[in-house]
């Protein structure tokens, strides 16, 4: 397995995962949630337009060349980062690919002057994958985007944000 940064040669690969797990991996989405997602929010034009900030990144998994998982992060201001999706495919799932994804997008978080991470999830059993993993649960936004309760959870990694987030860039 190999885990590297994405550019924008991967969008296709991207988009493909993200729009099967969509599709397929959220039972909970009331009708129509999927799609919106897919066809309104989570498009092609949203993953280039993430390529345009430094402060974002896209983190790959590879097996045999082909990309089978992915976790995408934007900067937000003050040392913050904010991790948008973690997907990777039915296949692959239960086999690391996720742990190791999220501990190359803490390293880079680190690297990038980020001392604090943070996500939502809609599906319940993701809240202890994310524990296991140093998170804390924050709490919930009741009935929140396109009407589904989102959990959200924070992880300190660092315990003081660096001195190069209050200069200007």
């Amino acid at each position: 397995m190999e885990i590297k940064q994405l550019d924008q040669t991967y969008i296709d690969d991207v988009y493909a995962i993200s729009s099967r797990v969509f599709m397929h991996d959220f039972p909970e989405y009331r009708p129509g949630v999927a799609e919106a997602y897919v066809n309104l929010y989570f498009t092609k034009d949203f993953f280039r337009k993430l390529f345009k900030s430094r402060l974002n990144c896209l983190m790959g998994a590879f097996e045999s060349n082909k990309l089978v998982g992915f976790v995408c992060a934007k900067g937000d201001l003050g040392g913050v980062l904010f991790i948008d999706l973690l997907f990777i495919d039915e296949l692959f799932r239960n086999k690391g690919v996720g742990i190791r994804l999220l501990k190359e997008i803490e390293d880079w978080a680190l690297a990038n002057y980020f001392h604090y991470i943070w996500l939502f999830t809609e599906a319940k059993k993701n809240i202890e994958y994310y524990k296991k993993r140093g998170f804390y649960y924050i709490g919930m936004h009741k009935k929140s985007w396109y009407g589904e309760n989102e959990h959200i959870l924070g992880k300190v990694l660092r315990d003081k944000p660096f001195d190069e987030i209050f200069k200007k860039s």
